[in-house]
């Protein structure tokens, strides 16, 4: 994407490398957004985008939050940590920003989350989506979880992607309700600019309750809840497993 659009912020994530999207990222994001609401609605939106290769030649979008970071963290502080960056992600929902997702490489764990919180997702061919944690013996914290069993249009594909850690195209996950366009080539810039011409065409309470709307019918609390015992229980069960481990 190489245009600029005045009324909306571009947050490049740029990192370039799997399960690293770590604690400072994400509060960086958050600063981001205060940033940005101080300034609404003379900024009407945000884009998240990211032009890295992966060291193996791999287009990285966010493939996946920090693991190696917790290794030495406490139960707690990982439970408080995960429930952070639901917070974060879920934000962008209520922001009265309008969220735009470009994705052009990988897009897991936290990257699909980011996608499923966003308001419009834009991915390439060499998008892929999904969600590993089954690798790391949890279950996505941040969105996915909930939105598996609560608000997917298919909810028993959208819980096998989790269950198996299986990483689906754009096509797949425009049928999942992931992805909203997708799009060949370098296409980013054509759809980029017709959705920031609307968004700026229409005035900034109605984009308020265009949000609103979007999101009305789903009870984020109650769903939110369910993926916080689900964590919880299976993050406990991890260290379970380990201490067994450590013993044998």
């Amino acid at each position: 994407m190489k245009k600029s659009y005045q009324e909306f912020s571009i947050f490049k994530i740029d990192i370039g490398k799997i399960n690293v999207f770590g604690q400072s990222d994400i509060m960086a994001l958050e600063a981001h957004l205060d940033a940005l609401e101080g300034c609404w609605p003379k900024v009407r939106g945000l884009i998240f985008k990211s032009d890295k290769i992966s060291p193996r030649g791999l287009p990285i979008f966010c493939a996946g939050a920090d693991q190696r970071e917790r290794a030495d963290w406490s139960y707690e502080k990982i439970v408080a940590h995960v429930e952070y960056q639901r917070s974060v992600l879920h934000r962008l929902r209520q922001s009265p920003l309008w969220i735009i997702a470009c994705v052009n490489g990988l897009a897991l764990g936290l990257g699909t989350e980011l996608c499923l919180a966003s308001d419009f997702v834009l991915a390439s061919e060499q998008a892929q989506f999904g969600f590993p944690e089954k690798d790391w013996g949890i279950v996505p914290g941040a969105g996915g979880t909930a939105w598996a069993h609560g608000w997917a249009p298919h909810k028993d594909a959208a819980q096998a992607m989790i269950q198996t850690g299986e990483r689906i195209s754009s096509e797949k996950a425009q049928w999942l309700g992931i992805v909203d366009v997708c799009i060949e080539g370098e296409e980013f810039d054509f759809y980029v600019e017709k959705i920031v011409s609307w968004v700026c065409s229409i005035e900034p309470q109605i984009q308020i309750e265009k949000k609103r709307n979007h999101w009305k019918n789903i009870s984020f609390e109650n769903w939110f809840s369910f993926e916080h015992i689900a964590y919880c229980e299976a993050l406990k069960n991890k260290i379970i497993e380990k201490k067994r481990r450590s013993f044998i």
